[in-house]
């Protein structure tokens, strides 16, 4: 685990809750990719905090003397508040196992005592399983996201919660143009692990993730690589019947019709 400090602009309302949190026995830990942004000097756009110490009724109290809250999910822990024409996201450190076939079978267990160590375990990737302590700035990093960010690695943070939820193959496919170089070995095999669980996800979640990448990455050829290398392209055909295509050499003397379409998307 390591733990140095990071110079954060934090919003005066923010600033106010989370020291008011800490008197009520909480920490406020920022997660997910604000803590890449921090990280890299970016401004932050979503404020996610995760909230120990505290119950979550404990915290809807504290947040309603800042504002109107919005408990979004009861049984996620997530709570909503806008102070200030920011929007953040609060939640309670959480559980989850698997209980069915879908995407969406998960039991989920709210655990306020838990550290972040225990509960970055059900985040998919390492670089999205650090956190910054909002009250001093401390990064905590308990699986090696930042040196798998900083040397461009893509990364499960725990392979046996990884694998209950397909999604997490696709999101990397959108991530990796854009947060890193490559994905090590054993990620990329336990991708093809569950290569078969894909008819089990939504239509419009696989259309928000190749939204993604397609519009937020500068080379989106990089996520349609990994999907032919994790084995995921044989679920879109018209994508695997493009490698292998010929073409003209004269005109094309790039490749087949696969290189040609990563050359245009990119």
């Amino acid at each position: 685990m390591l733990n140095s400090s990071l110079n954060l602009n934090i919003p005066s309302s923010l600033s106010k809750i989370v020291k008011m949190i800490d008197k009520n026995g909480g920490t406020s830990l920022l997660v997910g990719g604000s803590v890449i942004d921090s990280i890299k000097g970016l401004k932050i756009k979503d404020w996610d905090v995760e909230v120990y110490g505290i119950s979550l009724s404990r915290l809807e109290e504290i947040l309603n003397k800042f504002g109107a809250t919005n408990l979004v999910g009861k049984s996620f822990g997530v709570i909503k508040l806008s102070v200030d024409g920011i929007e953040y996201d609060f939640s309670i450190p959480r559980t989850e196992n698997k209980c069915g076939v879908t995407h969406k079978d998960f039991s989920i267990e709210l655990n306020p005592d838990m550290t972040p160590l225990e509960a970055g375990r059900r985040r998919d990737l390492t670089i999205n399983s650090m956190y910054v302590n909002l009250l001093n700035g401390e990064l905590i990093d308990p699986f090696g996201g930042l040196w798998d960010l900083n040397i461009g690695r893509i990364r499960v943070t725990c392979p046996f919660t990884f694998v209950e939820d397909p999604l997490r193959v696709l999101r990397i496919m959108q991530l990796l143009p854009r947060k890193g170089r490559f994905v090590d070995v054993e990620t990329i095999q336990l991708c093809r692990g569950i290569a078969d669980q894909f008819d089990t996800l939504p239509k419009e979640r696989v259309y928000e993730e190749f939204n993604k990448l397609l519009m937020k990455s500068d080379q989106p050829s990089i996520g349609l690589e990994f999907l032919r290398e994790s084995h995921w392209i044989q679920h879109f055909p018209e994508l695997a019947a493009l490698i292998g295509c010929p073409q003209n050499p004269e005109h094309h003397p790039e490749g087949d019709v696969w290189i040609h379409t990563l050359w245009a998307v990119d």
